[in-house]
């Protein structure tokens, strides 16, 4: 449970981050508890985006094993960028992504802070 919370944490703190580091305010987080929303909302829509993901990658397949499953990761960057731009469309309170560069840098960020988590957060059910 701990490592629940501590990386939802620290991803609201990515999000955070991601909105002081980008140019032009291509992402707007008015508090931190903004943050911690759009954290949660985002993980719940990548939960139910998850086997629409795995539906295509069945469908990719030929070109995922031409491209030794590169192309996997290119569809999920795309699906959490896709994501991450919905729950910034102006219907979540004080969050907000103007514009795909925006939400593509967004995921990006997101994307990487989450991978470190990872490696630093034992899971104990390994």
């Amino acid at each position: 449970m701990r490592g629940i919370v501590l990386r939802w944490i620290l991803l609201s703190l990515a999000v955070w981050g991601a909105a002081s580091v980008l140019p032009d305010h291509m992402i707007a987080v008015s508090s931190v508890w903004s943050a911690l929303l759009a954290v949660v909302v985002i993980g719940l829509l990548n939960a139910l985006v998850k086997p629409i993901l795995f539906f295509f990658k069945i469908i990719t397949f030929p070109i995922n094993f031409l491209t030794l499953g590169l192309f996997s990761l290119v569809v999920s960057f795309c699906m959490n960028a896709v994501v991450f731009w919905a729950v910034g469309q102006d219907w979540l309170p004080g969050f907000a992504v103007k514009g795909v560069v925006a939400a593509a840098a967004g995921a990006a960020i997101m994307s990487v802070v989450n991978s470190i988590v990872t490696l630093l957060i034992a899971d104990r059910r390994r």
